[in-house]
Parts: C-alpha cells; sequence; structure tokens
C-alpha cells in the first residue's frame, strides 16, 4: 500500500494491529515507517515516541537497527554516553567547560 502512494491508509491499518509480547514492536516500527513516509520524520518521532513505553525501548532499539532505521535509535534511545559523563562538577576527572 504504501509503495503505491498510499501511507496514510498503510499507517491506519498497521498501527491498529495487535499482538502479544514483543511482536508488537515489528508492527509499531513498521507503522512508524509509514507514518514517516506520510507525515515525515518529526510526525513519526513524536507518534512513536507515545506508542512505545519506556521499558520496550531497548527491545525497540534492536528492531530499528535490524529495519536500518538508524536515525530511530538516537530519538528513541539518544547518546548512550550520556550516561556514563561525569556531572558538571568535575568530581568524575576533567571535563571540557
Amino acid at each position: 500500500m504504501a509503495k503505491s502512494g498510499q501511507a496514510e491508509a498503510a499507517f491506519r491499518m498497521v498501527s491498529q494491529l495487535r499482538t502479544a509480547g514483543i511482536g508488537q514492536l515489528s508492527f509499531t516500527l513498521d507503522a512508524y515507517r509509514y507514518r514517516k513516509q506520510w507525515q515525515g520524520e518529526r510526525a513519526a518521532v513524536e507518534w512513536i515516541r507515545g506508542a512505545i513505553p519506556p521499558a520496550a525501548l531497548p527491545p525497540a532499539s534492536m528492531f530499528a537497527f535490524q529495519e536500518g532505521q538508524y536515525g530511530l535509535l538516537w530519538d528513541l534511545v539518544g547518546d548512550p554516553g550520556q550516561a556514563s559523563r561525569p556531572n558538571s562538577s568535575g568530581s568524575c576527572g576533567s571535563q571540557p567547560r
């Protein structure tokens, strides 16, 4: 459907599909891809942030990587190095100021 210029219809159909467990992430990422085609990346990212619960972000990042949605990894998970960086007090070593 999306290949025939019907990205909106594809998004609306796929975003309503439900399955148990981790398989739901596959449907969610498919819906993200269709929404991105339909309304652009910004709208798709806003939508998927509300569609994936925080606890499902690690497995969602694996699905995104497998599907080649590398930009989405940064939008969902962010910079993994931020959690291990020292705070601004410099208590964990020197840091550029």
